[in-house]
């Protein structure tokens, strides 16, 4: 079974299977390198800062802290608060409420704080991004193409002036 349009990069069988996935977790692992570097000093404040503007990061930086207290704390969904615009409270469907992040690095969050939480969810989302594209790249060049060329392309996609810029 499986989607035959995946075969080329992730064929089920052989040894080239292996290859493509070995090749794609080689690819994961330069894209994680790869955002340590460009977003150095974040390495070495992982617990202590957070990278960008202090804009959009400390609202996203809120959004993680928020779905925590909601579910463990308040024992509530995180779609709505009492702590904006008091005494109401606000419903959050339509803010830029990440509940994925929320959900996923809980345990992070829990275990390190939030500060730690959300700076894995900055280097999760660049490693993974670039990941994407390089096996969107893999799948649209062929198998017969040049692995590199294909890192590349998550490369420029992962790190490309917009993406960094609303870092």
């Amino acid at each position: 079974g499986g989607d035959p349009a995946l075969s080329p990069v992730f064929p089920r069988a052989g040894r080239r299977g292996r290859r493509g996935r070995l090749s794609a977790l080689a690819a994961l692992i330069g894209y994680l390198l790869l955002t340590l570097a460009l977003t150095y000093p974040l390495v070495r404040v992982f617990a202590s800062a957070i990278p960008g503007d202090g804009f959009d990061g400390w609202q996203n930086y809120w959004n993680l802290w928020w779905v925590k207290v909601a579910l463990l704390d308040q024992h509530t969904h995180p779609w709505f608060t009492g702590l904006l615009y008091h005494p109401t409270g606000v419903s959050l469907l339509f803010h830029t409420l990440n509940a994925f992040n929320g959900f996923t690095f809980l345990p992070v969050q829990l275990a390190w704080g939030p500060l730690p939480a959300y700076n894995c969810v900055v280097v999760f989302s660049f490693a993974l991004g670039g990941l994407g594209a390089y096996l969107l790249a893999r799948q649209v060049l062929g198998p017969a193409s040049s692995r590199w060329a294909a890192f590349a392309a998550g490369v420029i996609f992962t790190f490309a002036p917009y993406h960094t810029a609303h870092l």
